[in-house]
């Protein structure tokens, strides 16, 4: 569906850019470029045509993050849209947590929406559509920077459209987006990479502070799709190459407010983009400081670094097996940046042959992204943890290499697009220089993984089967390496010596690239079983399903090969767990760790009804018991002794800390039921007859109870405490206090009470004024440039 809207896109944009030139009212023949954009879908689909075209094969192999987290939480979005609702509040997973603080939800990204209104009813399949299609975005996003990061006034004009169309293929299928595929709100970020830049550049080359703001525009786009690390890495590329152009104009000892013109581009392209995410980037930051991340070490930062071992997989991306399923090696298995042989030539090619500023500026944005890849081994990623804001939270340093695959990129384009044009004496004479030496490096390099890679194989014949199997998969590797190779040289010999003409040599090189790189990424990751298989569970569903009360299940018995640690979002369940989430609140988090067993009264009140667990798993058989035992893995067992999703209680014990909260809960003889910790003080009266406790509405942003209690109580709910949360009785406000140091509690006078309890964050409301304003002032400041231009 979105391929479709694509093409529909594509075609009614190059018929009206066609119908304008042929009309004399555009001077460029921008509809070609249309046509290349095309070009790049069709490659993208081709790419992945197993997944999306043939339909025999799913992918990533085991589902990913793509299937075990990103599918249930979208289609949680999706189906609480479609019912008029926006989801600010997750109330099924982890006994509940903020859905809009968890950026990863993507929820207010454009292209999601859109995606949601395509398919009402959308399935893992329409995921994979959607990964591939941000390989297009990324593609066509790096084909219009480079082609029109220059202006038509440029010496020697705009880069030629087969160099943009090569650059734009290394970067949509570098290393990084292939590894992270099953990562789509990850790549979603980064494919908007470009585009982003080539706005800002051309701010800054143009001196228009309008283009600054459609890059700020663009980047709060991206911002929405969920992966704040990759934001983090646009901005720290924008703040390189305004830095950048600052020091080349100081040089040129211009007029200070000139010079310090790409600061305020910045700060511009910086305010526009915040506001406009603001309203998913505010309780991003503000819920930031309640998971478990603000304490991280530096230590936990750097794993998942780019270690100098793994280098050779530049040239050769399966020496240490390419996908999860093959990959050995003492490293974790990380992005290492391959981005094709021809364009790591032609990138030097690019070094050597042009001597223009952007190209410098890429140079050392591709060696400072690789230095810093490398983590732990490098210094630089250590300084840039203590100095820039928000490095402390993040983790893989390896993912720097996005920043490493786009400048090589652009440099092999702007290497092409030398070949491509007639070379003056002096380039022609370094050419020649270059020449006498790369052959003859490129044939060592070929020798040399050949005969180690064979020499190993050849002696490790008796040995392990694994150890076998994995010095194949490198000489399987090294082969291609060699036939990589081996054509780039032919090509390069071509051009040298004249063999063969500039748009021949285009073609050849962009099908040698998109052949290494689908050759080397296009199947790394594939497996035959639907991913999504272990969420359908139909008979404990509908077991579960026909219990009228409200209650949690608890999955967290180590059945992940059976059951999916989201299921119960995909069906409307709670569960007192979910998929391992960085983000999950650091107090629900140690309430866990700190239970001991699921014999205890505080496991009780997570309102733990039922565990999903396996045939022979060990339980306290004098409080479960098996109530379900018709799926072929899994049993159902019903907790005897879980406490209601909120009851009403008479006795009180006030703490002065969040610490002390947590002592008293675990101090023997607590009875939750009973009695409530809180940490701020409320009235209570002893008990006078039963108290009655009714749910009548459960949603996402709101719950609302019918309470009935003899005297004045505190109504504790088996919810999570979380500031935002708002409360009612009687249409009066009420606070809503911390009890048992995880839950939420509402004082109750005597009588019968309604409670209403909605979730309504400051953050949020912020975050939507800054990006009301925000839009407001774009409007304004569209509209008086429409006037400027009418009057003039």
């Amino acid at each position: 569906m979105f391929f479709a809207l694509t093409a529909l896109i594509l075609i009614g944009t190059w018929f009206g850019l066609w119908w304008a030139r042929r009309r004399g009212r555009l001077s460029e023949d921008l509809d070609r470029d249309v046509l290349y954009l095309a070009v790049i879908a069709l490659l993208a689909i081709g790419f992945f045509w197993r997944p999306l075209l043939a339909g025999d094969v799913w992918m990533p192999a085991d589902g990913g993050d793509l299937a075990s987290f990103l599918y249930p939480t979208y289609r949680f979005a999706a189906d609480s849209l479609r019912q008029g609702i926006l989801p600010l509040w997750n109330p099924y997973l982890y006994g509940g947590m903020p859905f809009i603080g968890d950026i990863q939800s993507g929820l207010l990204y454009p292209v999601y929406l859109l995606f949601y209104a395509l398919t009402p009813a959308f399935t893992y399949r329409h995921l994979e559509w959607l990964a591939a299609f941000h390989f297009f975005l990324a593609g066509a996003a790096m084909y219009l920077f480079l082609r029109f990061a220059r202006r038509r006034e440029h010496p020697e004009g705009r880069l030629r459209r087969l160099a943009c169309l090569a650059g734009a293929v290394a970067f949509m299928f570098s290393d990084f987006f292939i590894v992270h595929f099953g990562n789509l709100n990850m790549i979603a970020v980064a494919a908007w990479m470009p585009l982003v830049f080539l706005l800002f550049h051309r701010s800054l080359e143009d001196r228009r502070p309008a283009l600054a703001v459609w890059s700020g525009l663009t980047l709060g786009i991206a911002t929405l799709a969920g992966h704040i690390q990759i934001t983090l890495f646009i901005a720290l590329v924008l703040a390189f190459w305004a830095v950048w152009a600052m020091g080349s104009r100081w040089r040129r000892k211009g007029v200070w407010r000139d010079n310090l013109s790409p600061a305020l581009y910045l700060l511009l392209t910086g305010a526009v983009a915040f506001g406009l995410s603001a309203p998913a980037l505010l309780p991003s930051l503000y819920h930031a400081g309640f998971t478990q991340r603000t304490a991280w070490s530096y230590s936990q930062t750097v794993q998942y670094s780019f270690a100098p071992g793994q280098f050779i997989s530049l040239l050769v991306p399966t020496f240490f097996g390419r996908g999860p399923a093959l990959h050995w090696g003492v490293w974790d298995r990380v992005e290492t940046g391959y981005i094709g042989i021809l364009p790591l030539l032609l990138a030097a090619a690019g070094v050597i042959l042009r001597r223009e500023r952007l190209g410098r500026f890429l140079l050392a944005l591709a060696a400072g992204g690789f230095i810093v890849a490398m983590g732990l081994y490098a210094l630089l990623h250590g300084w840039l943890y203590q100095l820039v804001p928000g490095m402390g939270q993040m983790r893989a340093p390896a993912r720097f290499i996005v920043m490493f695959d786009f400048a090589v990129a652009g440099l092999c384009a702007l290497g092409l697009d030398a070949l491509l044009r007639p070379l003056p004496r002096r380039q022609r004479a370094v050419l020649a220089r270059w020449w006498r030496v790369l052959p003859w490096l490129g044939l060592a390099a070929v020798l040399a993984v050949w005969c180690v890679v064979y020499l190993a194989l050849l002696l490790s014949q008796d040995k392990d089967p694994t150890i076998f199997l994995r010095l194949s998969v490198s000489a399987n590797g090294a082969g291609l390496f060699a036939v990589f190779t081996l054509g780039s040289l032919a090509l390069f010999a071509a051009r040298r010596y004249g063999r063969i003409r500039p748009a021949t040599l285009g073609v050849l090189a962009v099908a040698l690239i998109f052949f290494d790189l689908s050759s080397t990424g296009s199947y790394i990751d594939l497996g035959t079983k639907d991913p999504t298989s272990t969420f359908h569970h139909p008979e404990i569903i509908a077991f579960l399903k026909s219990d009228p009360s409200l209650f949690r299940i608890d999955a967290r018995t180590g059945i992940d090969q059976f059951w999916q640690p989201d299921t119960a979002l995909l069906y409307g369940l709670y569960d007192v767990s979910g998929i391992v989430n960085p983000l999950l609140p650091r107090d629900t988090a140690r309430y866990w760790d700190g239970l001991g067993s699921r014999s205890t009264r505080l496991y009780d009140a997570l309102n733990a009804k039922y565990v999903i667990a396996g045939k022979d798993v060990e339980l306290d058989w004098s409080r479960f018991v098996s109530v379900f035992d018709g799926d072929p893995q899994l049993n159902v067992y019903l907790n005897t002794q879980a406490l209601p999703r909120a009851w009403v209680v008479h006795q009180i014990v006030t703490v002065d800390d969040h610490e002390e909260a947590y002592a008293r809960i675990h101090a023997p003889g607590f009875e939750p039921a009973v009695t409530a910790v809180l940490e701020a003080p409320a009235e209570v009266e002893p008990p006078a007859g039963p108290d009655e406790v009714h749910i009548l509405e459960m949603h996402p942003n709101r719950m609302v109870l019918r309470v009935r209690t003899g005297s004045k109580g505190v109504l504790v709910l088996s919810e999570v405490y979380y500031p935002g949360w708002k409360a009612w009785v009687n249409g009066k406000p009420a606070p809503v206090l911390c009890a048992n140091y995880l839950f939420r509690a509402v004082p109750l006078p005597a009588g019968e009470s309604l409670v209403v309890l909605r979730f309504s964050p400051i953050t949020w409301w912020i975050g939507v004024a800054l990006c009301g304003l925000t839009a407001a002032g774009l409007g304004i400041g569209l509209w008086v440039g429409k006037r400027r231009k009418i009057r003039a």
